[in-house]
């Protein structure tokens, strides 16, 4: 009778180790690499033991990666081409969802089987932009999805060179000043307004003539010419001549772009040589 009751008690302590050892199967299953069980041992890890994970909230394994040469955050330039392309670690995704993108650009898949998503096009707004991207292992979003991606585009408009020659010549107070450092200011006192001394390339703090000469043109005697050296990063402006008979300051009016020739390097005013007088102005607006 003792035999018997020592057995059962046997089988009901061996009983509840197995349901507790059944319980901590999860946690023995991440332990187990982390030792080396020799085969002599003879003991059964339960290496064999799988989990399936949702792949779709954070802890997430599959990734959104840029491809090579994509970084985050992306730079890119208002009204220019744009270009930023990824892909997942781990299966091909076959979809993808991206929200936050500035206007003028779009996003997919590249045609083809190739797994490879891509943003393009040309940004029609300025600013910092949060880009989200959540790819899927089948089309119509099926199956598994990525982790959340969070690309970061920072979209500038171009450079504004005249603001850049502005903070060379000036700064602190004169440069928050327009009486001193704004377009129409004259601070040297010399009748050139200082976006004329910009586009003549002159000292805005020095005294300064206004440059060139009229001549007759070596090429046709029939016509004045009158040249003007220009800065090469004052291209963008709109740069022309006006002409008067009276100064009357009502009075100015657009000389014909006919007689106006423009380069990055000059513009050079063409006009016929005839009795009477007129009086010519260089007119620079940004």
């Amino acid at each position: 009778m003792k035999a018997r009751l020592y057995y059962e008690r046997s089988m009901h302590a061996l009983t509840s180790t197995l349901a507790l050892f059944a319980q901590r199967l999860p946690f023995i299953k991440n332990l187990c690499p982390l030792f080396s069980s020799p085969v002599s041992l003879g003991v059964a890890t339960p290496m064999t033991v799988s989990f399936i994970g949702t792949h779709s909230l954070s802890g997430q394994t599959v990734l959104v990666v840029p491809i090579e040469g994509f970084t985050s955050p992306a730079d890119a330039e208002l009204g220019q081409d744009f270009q930023w392309a990824f892909t997942t670690d781990r299966y091909r995704m076959r979809d993808v969802v991206i929200e936050g993108l500035p206007d003028g650009l779009t996003a997919g898949l590249v045609t083809g089987n190739s797994g490879i998503g891509q943003i393009v096009g040309k940004p029609t707004e300025t600013g910092e932009f949060t880009v989200t991207i959540v790819a899927w292992r089948f089309a119509n979003l099926g199956g598994q999805s990525t982790a959340p991606y969070s690309l970061t585009i920072n979209v500038t408009g171009p450079a504004d060179p005249f603001a850049e020659w502005r903070e060379e010549n000036w700064n602190g107070a004169e440069l928050d000043d327009p009486a001193i450092s704004g377009p129409n200011a004259d601070p040297d006192n010399d009748g050139l307004e200082n976006l004329l001394e910009f586009v003549l390339d002159l000292d805005p703090k020095e005294r300064s003539q206004m440059p060139g000469e009229f001549v007759v043109d070596p090429d046709d005697d029939s016509m004045f010419r009158y040249e003007i050296p220009l800065r090469a990063d004052a291209e963008e402006l709109n740069i022309g001549f006006q002409e008067n008979s009276t100064l009357d300051p009502t009075q100015w009016t657009d000389v014909s772009e006919a007689g106006i020739i423009r380069t990055e390097s000059n513009i050079v005013l063409s006009i016929p040589r005839a009795p009477g007088r007129k009086f010519y102005r260089l007119r620079v607006t940004l």
